[in-house]
């Protein structure tokens, strides 16, 4: 907010909130990993994505990748470095704030410098992951001392510093990206994974780059609703959700009960279904000429409908599930004074990445294990390659999902969330909710959700009732308690008599924070 009052743009924010939260939230996000940013231009009346998912090294082994997979859990420890993907999160943030930044790249990244300087406390979401330490940070030679103290998680009113990424911070800042991606800086972050088994040399990091693509979009009378293409999987389940349900109060939803039973079986059948479509046509883009085409081949309507004409509602169909390890994430929307919006997602993936520090203070991400293994494919495709197959140069698939919705032309809804393969099961029901029921975005996140998983599995959040658990396990599906958080940021943009008024929520289940003036 301080960035936008002292005159910067929605990108200016983002990149500063995005580098904040790489500093105090570093379970989810920072300068070792990457993302994908959707961008509204009020100007140009124009939305775009970019891509900074990493990618896999030039000299990746894939052969070694498949073997690693089958290995013990001491010995994926011991080779964590080769799930290292190159980072691009500091050259997306660069290449967006060249685009349209107001303010310097260092006057965007001065909060994060002074937060990893100065120190800043444990929040409460991080606190809780760390509680029961199933990551082993507290042996962690350099995580451990940062936020544990004679054995236990540091109190929330300790200060956590970082003065190594301090420095790292402020010297992106002056020199830009190019700090990161050559020189002394790039050379420790090799040396640092290669010393975990990666295959990552300074010709890749020199070579990274951001691509710029075209949104995902479909149009539901006078809506359009914009989201990440491939390699992002989670647009695709909530343009199919979209399609087949409806995007307005005539959606077939609206006759049944909101958080009835009989809903959220529907809702669970649509999931299941761009599951299976996951596996079968979302791959990278830049390595797969075809992966476009795919995509738009998957939100044939003819196709979707077909299919959910054999849903039946006390009837679940198994998900092919290929057990995809995204589990990090975070997540922000921006909206600014002339009504340009970015949704943005950053990620490391696995809780604190690779678990791999550099002396510069960079967490190195795992993002390479979000790839579908041959045994993996082999289960629901048969002889079929994946097309999110391990291979050099690949970007694995993601279900970050940031998205915006259109009405007659105008941004109304603007949306992302973190917590893995739950983004796209808690984004599309939010979004459903907000469409179809009229929701304010508070109340859309607040209602408690359901995401699938293997087979007729169906996870459901504590605040499910208990009747309605009851009678979803009567229609088929096999249920149990959700144990993981999937968090929603969302920020409605309404009108009345020319005024703009700006609606913003924050998903209480990680503590968000939301701002709107």
């Amino acid at each position: 907010m301080t960035v936008l009052e002292r005159g910067g743009d929605a990108v200016d924010a983002a990149v500063a909130a995005a580098t904040v939260l790489g500093v105090v939230a570093p379970a989810g996000s920072g300068l070792g990993g990457g993302g994908f940013a959707l961008v509204w231009r009020a100007r140009e009346r124009r939305v775009t994505t970019f891509d900074f998912r990493e990618t896999a090294p030039a000299a990746f082994d894939a052969a070694a990748f498949e073997r690693r997979a089958q290995s013990s859990a001491e010995e994926k420890t011991k080779t964590r470095g080769a799930l290292v993907g190159v980072p691009g999160e500091v050259l997306g943030l660069a290449t967006l704030h060249a685009r349209w930044g107001k303010r310097t790249l260092a006057e965007d990244l001065e909060g994060a410098v002074k937060a990893a300087r100065e120190g800043f406390p444990v929040g409460r979401y991080l606190a809780e992951a760390l509680r029961g330490d199933p990551f082993r940070v507290a042996a962690h030679p350099t995580l451990g001392p940062l936020f544990f103290e004679g054995g236990a998680v540091r109190a929330r009113s300790a200060v956590v510093t970082r003065p190594a990424l301090a420095k790292t911070l402020e010297r992106i800042g002056a020199e830009g990206a190019r700090a990161f991606y050559e020189g002394p800086i790039a050379e420790r972050i090799v040396a640092a994974a290669r010393l975990h088994g990666s295959a990552l040399t300074v010709d890749d990091l020199r070579a990274r780059a951001v691509e710029e693509r075209a949104p995902l979009v479909r149009t539901f009378g006078s809506r359009a609703v914009y989201t990440m293409p491939s390699p992002s999987a989670g647009g695709l389940m909530a343009l199919e959700a979209l399609t087949v349900l409806g995007a307005d109060a005539t959606s077939s939803l609206s006759k049944l009960g909101a958080g009835s039973s009989a809903e959220l079986h529907a809702l669970a059948e649509t999931m299941r279904g761009a599951l299976a479509d996951r596996l079968v046509f979302v791959g990278d883009p830049s390595t797969d000429m075809h992966a476009a085409a795919r995509l738009e081949g998957a939100l044939d309507r003819a196709r979707l409908e077909k299919r959910a004409a054999t849903w039946a509602p006390n009837r679940a169909h198994a998900a092919m599930d290929d057990a995809a390890r995204e589990r990090g994430t975070s997540h922000l929307v921006v909206v600014d004074a002339e009504g340009n919006v970015v949704s943005l997602t950053t990620t490391i993936n696995g809780p604190f990445g690779a678990r791999i520090e550099t002396e510069d203070g960079v967490l190195l991400n795992d993002e390479l294990d979000d790839f579908t293994t041959r045994a993996e494919a082999e289960r629901f495709l048969g002889a079929n390659l994946s097309p999110n197959r391990p291979r050099p140069l690949a970007r694995p698939v993601s279900s970050m999902m940031p998205t915006l919705v259109l009405e007659d032309g105008e941004p109304v809804l603007a949306l992302g969330g973190s917590g893995g393969r739950r983004i796209a099961t808690a984004c599309t029901q939010v979004l459903l909710r907000a469409l179809v029921r009229g929701d304010d975005p508070a109340e859309a996140i607040a209602a408690p959700r359901v995401h699938v998983g293997a087979g007729t599995e169906l996870l459901l959040e504590r605040e499910v009732p208990r009747d309605v658990e009851n009678a979803l396990r009567a229609r088929g599906n096999e249920v149990a308690a959700d144990t993981m958080k999937a968090a929603v940021q969302a920020v409605r943009i309404t009108r009345t008599n020319g005024e703009r008024t700006l609606h913003a929520a924050a998903d209480p289940r990680k503590y968000g924070l939301a701002i709107a003036r």
